[in-house]
This record gives structure tokens, sequence and C-alpha cells, in this order.
């Protein structure tokens, strides 16, 4: 399978796509600005991930915000190579912050459906009461 990375907050075009589940894991760390590494502690594999610049403030405390934003992805897998794909494959599937990685055929679904215009059923013009055409 192929995956596009793309930033929820960038227009259509912005985005990488064909990346392998390897290539794209590290394409969301390096636009996030995360540096990375896999550990294992106590028996799990741990993805540890430190960002290469400060959190901004987001003027209140929120722990479910924190936790989304600082996520704890784990494998209790003892290989270690599929330990390490278990844990790209659950930050795929919660993307990292606005970056999100999907699927390439569902991103080209996706923006087909975005892009699609929307025909206009109505044959006669809508306008309100009181019109008369010109004569």
């Amino acid at each position: 399978m192929r995956y596009t990375v793309f930033d929820l907050t960038e227009d259509w075009g912005h985005e990488a796509s064909g990346l392998s589940l390897e290539e794209a894991f590290a394409r969301l760390m390096a636009v996030a600005g995360r540096d990375y590494s896999f550990a294992r502690d106590s028996g799990e594999m741990r993805l540890l991930f430190q960002r290469r610049q400060p959190q901004p403030e987001i003027g209140f405390s929120s722990d479910e915000w924190m936790e989304f934003m600082n996520p704890d992805f784990r494998s209790a897998i003892t290989n270690d190579e599929e330990a390490r794909r278990s844990i790209m494959e659950q930050m795929i599937e919660h993307g990292l912050g606005t970056y999100r990685a999907i699927p390439d055929e569902q991103y080209r679904a996706e923006m087909e459906e975005c892009l699609r215009p929307r025909l206009n059923t109505h044959l006669e013009p809508r306008v309100g009461r009181g019109w008369k055409p010109l004569e």
C-alpha cells in the first residue's frame, strides 16, 4: 500500500504521495518537526519523539489535547521489526498535529469529491415573491 502525507491546513497540491509505510512515517515526523527513535521498555517497543521547536501555548490546560498532540505509541510484539511497523501503522492512523497520512486511493477519491463541481438542478431562476419576467 502507498500513502499520501498532507497538512490539513494547506490547500490541495502540497502533499507527498506514493510513499511506502516507512517513508510516510518518516515524512510525518519530518514535517511535524519531530526527532524520533524506537526503544524497548519492559518488553514493549515504544516510539519516543521530541519536538524540534517548543510546543505553542494553547491558552488553556487540557489533558486530552496534550495526549492528542503527544500520543504514546507502543507495541507488545516481540520481533523488533514487526513492532516498529505496528507503531508506524498506529502513527499513520492517528496522524500528528495537523498532518495526516492516508492511502493514495483514498486521498485521490477525497480530492475528486472535493473538486467535483456541484450541478444546479433548478431549471428556473430561484427568486423571491413578486418576481415577474421581463416582457
